[in-house]
């Protein structure tokens, strides 16, 4: 392969895996367990390739050997195109939210845009996920009140699932549990008893939220 070629190729998949991170990890801040849906979500892929292809537009119209600021920062003065597509697209987020993209003073600029299109892109994540929580709730009603002692497998799943997150992480999840828990009907357990449906759908919200559907799909009838 061409190394010129090979620069362009590293530049887009190095800037499209920093956005993707970005906005991996941005999720990540609001969410227990960022759903898997970011992978193949379309508004979080346009928005990686879109920083893609802003690489390879710095890619070909920087010079490595120039002088001005914004090449200086985008290439590291990298002369190899491929040190210099890794460096463009490491860089590019970088450039983007800095200061050099606004319109003059304004505060308008690479970064507004950026954020604006990330938020855009991660509610539409968080809007597929929150629709499918609530199709995966729907759906596994009868199941779980099919099994006389769900509940309190469904406690010792949440724990066993989450012995290798975070303390903090594993405190929250118990302290949600245990809130739940304090509001537990006392009657007894029915599926037609309204006290018992939202007692069900916060507790298998919780194992949802911080353990995932995988793990409550061994549960007979789970789907």
């Amino acid at each position: 392969m061409d190394l010129a070629i090979a620069g362009y190729l590293l530049a887009f998949v190095t800037a499209s895996i920093a956005t993707f991170l970005d906005c991996y990890f941005t999720l990540a801040k609001s969410l227990p367990r960022v759903p898997g849906l970011i992978l193949v979500h379309p508004g979080i892929l346009a928005l990686s390739a879109l920083c893609g292809g802003f690489a390879l537009i710095a890619f070909a119209l920087t010079d490595p050997s120039g002088t001005d600021v914004i090449s200086t920062a985008i290439t590291l003065k990298q002369a190899n195109p491929m040190l210099r597509g890794l460096a463009v697209g490491a860089m590019v987020l970088v450039i983007i939210r800095s200061k050099l993209f606004n319109f003059q003073e304004s505060g308008l600029g690479g970064e507004v845009i950026y954020t604006l299109l990330r938020s855009l892109a991660l509610q539409s994540v968080n809007d597929t996920r929150t629709r499918q929580r609530t199709k995966f709730l729907n759906v596994n009603f009868e199941a779980a009140f099919a099994i006389a002692t769900y509940f309190s497998q469904l406690e010792t799943t949440i724990a066993a699932s989450m012995q290798t997150r975070s303390p903090e992480l594993r405190q929250r999840a118990a302290d949600e549990v245990r809130a739940v828990k304090a509001n537990a009907p006392s009657a007894p357990m029915d599926k037609t008893n309204p006290v018992w449906d939202d007692f069900y759908r916060s507790m298998t919200g919780i194992c949802f939220d911080y353990c995932g559907p995988a793990v409550l799909k061994g549960y007979p009838g789970f789907r």
